[in-house]
C-alpha cells in the first residue's frame, strides 16, 4: 500500500509515488485517498452536529427568555388593571357612605331650632355634596382607564395566545432536532470509527496533522491547477499526475488533493479556511 514517503516534509502534504508501489499499489493508495473523502465527510458531519447541538440549546434558552417577558408583559398589564379596579372599588364605597353621610345630613336638616343651626347644616350638606361630586369625577376617571386598560389586556392576551403557539412550535422543533441529531451523530460517530479501520495508521496520522492545521478540513479539491483549499498554484507537472491518477505525486500543500471531477468529494459549503494561512 502506497504510504506517505518518508522524506516528505512535516508540515507538507502527503508525497504519494506511484513508481516507488507500482499501479497495483497506486489503485489501493487511491482507495485509501476515497475513504479518507468519506471519512472527512462523516467527520465533519460530526462538527455540524456538535455546533447545533451547542446552538440549539442557547436558542432554547433565547426562546424562553423572549416567551416569558411576553408572558410577563401580559401579566403586569393583567395587575395594573386589577389595581385600576381595586381602587374603583375603593372610590365607590367611599362615595357610598358619602352618600349615606348627605342623606343623614339632610335628615338632620328637619330637626334644627335656630338659624345659625341651619345655616351650619346647610354648609355641611354643601360641603359633602362636593366632596361626592368629587368622588363621582374619580370615579368616572377610573371607569375610562379601565375600559381603555382592559381593551389592552384582552388584545395583548389575543396576542399572547398568538405567540404563545409560535413559542410551542419553536420549542418542539428545536427539541426534535436535538433528538434528530442525537441519532445523526451516533450514526456518524459509527461510519468514523469503522471507515479508520480501513485506513492506514501513517496516513490517518498526516490527515490528522493537515486537519488540525486547517480547521478540520484535510481533503479538497484542485481545479485548473488551483488547491482549491489554499487557492495556491499547483505546478503543473504535478497537476497533469493529479488528473492522471486521481491523487498527486508530490505536492508542497498542506492540503491532500483530489479532482474536482471526483464523485466522491465536495467541499462543505460551511467549512472555514482561514484566509491567512497559506502553503
Amino acid at each position: 500500500m502506497g504510504i506517505p514517503e518518508k522524506n516528505a516534509p512535516a508540515k507538507g502534504a502527503f508525497f504519494l509515488s506511484f513508481k516507488q508501489y507500482g499501479r497495483e499499489r497506486g489503485v489501493l493508495l487511491r482507495d485509501q485517498i476515497r475513504l479518507l473523502i468519506e471519512l472527512q465527510k462523516a467527520e465533519s458531519e460530526m462538527m455540524r452536529i456538535e455546533t447545533r447541538r451547542r446552538i440549539l440549546p442557547e436558542q432554547l434558552i433565547k426562546l424562553d427568555e423572549e416567551f416569558n417577558l411576553v408572558r410577563e408583559n401580559v401579566e403586569e398589564k393583567s395587575k395594573r388593571l386589577e389595581e385600576l379596579n381595586k381602587n374603583r372599588r375603593d372610590h365607590e364605597d367611599k362615595l357610598k357612605r358619602g352618600h349615606e353621610n348627605l342623606r343623614k345630613a339632610k335628615d338632620r336638616l328637619t330637626e334644627v331650632k335656630t338659624n345659625k343651626e341651619y345655616q351650619s347644616m346647610l354648609k355641611e350638606i354643601e360641603g359633602l355634596e362636593q366632596k361626592n361630586s368629587e368622588m363621582e369625577d374619580g370615579v368616572l376617571v377610573l371607569l375610562e382607564k379601565i375600559d381603555q386598560m382592559k381593551a389592552g389586556v384582552q388584545a395583548g392576551e389575543r396576542e399572547f395566545e398568538i405567540d404563545q403557539k409560535e413559542y410551542t412550535a419553536k420549542k418542539n422543533r428545536i427539541e426534535d432536532e436535538l433528538n434528530l441529531l442525537e441519532g445523526e451523530y451516533t450514526r456518524h460517530d459509527h461510519s468514523s470509527r469503522e471507515l479508520r479501520k480501513q485506513i492506514h495508521a501513517d496516513i490517518i496520522k498526516r490527515y490528522e496533522s493537515i486537519k488540525n492545521i486547517r480547521n478540520g478540513l484535510a481533503v479538497v479539491p484542485a481545479w485548473k491547477e488551483v488547491c482549491q483549499g489554499c487557492h495556491m498554484n499547483i505546478p503543473p507537472v504535478s497537476y497533469t499526475h493529479l488528473r492522471a491518477h486521481a491523487t498527486v505525486l508530490d505536492l508542497v500543500c498542506r492540503l491532500l488533493l483530489e479532482t474536482k471531477k471526483s464523485p466522491y468529494l465536495s467541499i462543505p459549503t460551511d467549512q472555514h479556511i482561514p484566509k491567512h494561512t497559506r502553503c
